[in-house]
């Protein structure tokens, strides 16, 4: 298992439930590339960047409460502009994903929800075989470098997790 993610030594004795109230049944159980028209279809809804943004922290806002247990350095995503964290689980040959981040970190949250819903609920070698430039591609003019860097290293971490999974299996 690599360094920095966790998996419960079993799904009866510590299930993580995801609290994302957009995360339903529904969209765990698409395929990532009807998750994909779905995302898209959402990020352009919006004319300009700064309503973009706005969303992005509308969703930061609505998402993130891990008990404090799990909001430890195992799970800090490295390279974010806010201490962000990211909870991955592996149960019944499919890959969950929860996100944090501190107090305020809107943003940084919101890009996190979104990618972690994107991937929660895909089976390890389709994360592992997902591009995620479609969304850079949607997000990149609306955040700034760091925020980048950010994404970059939230959608590196599901995606090395999800190998894990795959090496051991």
């Amino acid at each position: 298992m690599p360094a920095g993610f966790f998996m419960p030594p079993s799904p009866d004795s510590h299930t993580l439930r995801l609290t994302s109230t957009v995360q339903s049944a529904q969209l765990v159980r698409m395929t990532l590339e009807e998750k994909k028209a779905v995302l898209v279809e959402e990020l352009t809804l919006f004319p300009d960047y700064s309503e973009l943004l706005e969303h992005v922290m509308s969703r930061g806002k609505n998402a993130g409460n891990l008990p404090d247990d799990l909001r430890i350095e195992n799970f800090e995503v490295k390279g974010c502009v806010a201490k962000l964290w990211l909870v991955p689980e592996f149960r019944e040959g499919r890959c969950y994903f929860s996100p944090d981040a501190e107090r305020g970190a809107f943003i940084s949250l919101g890009v996190a929800t979104i990618v972690c819903e994107f991937y929660s609920g895909a089976k390890p070698e389709e994360i592992v075989a997902t591009d995620m430039e479609f969304l850079r591609g949607h997000l990149d003019l609306a955040l700034t470098q760091n925020r980048r860097n950010g994404l970059s290293q939230v959608i590196k971490s599901i995606q090395h997790f999800a190998q894990s999974c795959l090496a051991n299996s």
